[in-house]
């Protein structure tokens, strides 16, 4: 059973599943049919995960940003039988992920697994999940022991969009939505903005190490002309060279010693 985000049913087959349990024929994709869609379904997925730091450090832009966290991946859903289900928004996806409710153990590495899409029937219990591990990257699929801790609040946020686009179209005057931005488009910006900073930290922290060698050496310069005064020796600054020399030494001297 796999559900289809663009007409919002899960495909059996040929056949389709509506709310309420329904049959009817699954409508075809245009251009090549379903290979096609499984490609694009499958190159968003590769692409929100092997970026995942860059969406993850953006995770309050998304929740706060509504026409960011109404952007519908091409992979992200539930399908639930009898009950209907529903595509899940980018924003949807890393609420669950940040509340722990769509983790899962990965049996390659045994790290945390992000879920994306799960399905299956809340009367029987039987279910199947998907997800890919943000440490090994392996994608992994399983079930869930108590399928109701994986489906209600995923349900609850799907229901929740729902309302307020009733909402929104039951009003007199509704506001004028603002276009939700284009999933690759911002994933671009924000990897400009990523590097960006990267870059900056980078060159703070060789700014930051440069500022404590330097200080290492005047402290190094000021011990060598208190022990010349100490000893009646007329004090005198010592060549950069040999301060750096000793700063060396005592460096070796501390890996040797841990």
């Amino acid at each position: 059973m796999t559900f289809d985000p663009k007409y919002g049913y899960a495909r059996i087959g040929n056949k389709s599943f509506t709310l309420g349990g329904r049959a009817a024929p699954a409508p075809r994709e245009p251009d090549g049919g379903d290979e096609n869609a499984a490609a694009r379904r499958t190159r968003d997925r590769d692409y929100l995960f092997s970026r995942f730091g860059w969406f993850w450090d953006r995770r309050a832009e998304i929740f706060n940003t509504p026409e960011i966290y109404g952007i519908y991946p091409l992979f992200s859903g539930l399908s639930l039988a009898y009950v209907g289900g529903g595509p899940l928004s980018l924003g949807m996806l890393f609420y669950l992920w940040r509340t722990g409710q769509w983790h899962a153990e990965c049996p390659e590495c045994g790290s945390t697994a992000l879920i994306y899409f799960a399905g299956g029937s809340p009367l029987s219990g039987m279910n199947r999940w998907a997800a890919r591990c943000i440490f090994c990257g392996a994608n992994v699929a399983g079930s869930a022991e108590k399928f109701h801790e994986l489906w209600r609040p995923a349900k609850a946020l799907i229901d929740e969009a729902e309302s307020e686009k009733r909402r929104l179209a039951e009003q007199s005057a509704p506001p004028v939505e603002k276009p939700r931005e284009d999933f690759r488009a911002i994933s671009r910006r924000w990897r400009r903005d990523y590097d960006e900073k990267s870059e900056a930290e980078l060159e703070q922290a060789a700014r930051e190490r440069g500022e404590r060698r330097e200080a290492e050496r005047l402290r190094a310069l000021e011990n060598e002309r208190k022990s010349c005064e100490a000893l009646g020796l007329t004090p005198g600054a010592l060549p950069t060279e040999t301060a750096e020399t000793m700063l060396k030494k005592l460096e070796n001297h501390k890996e040797e010693t841990t």
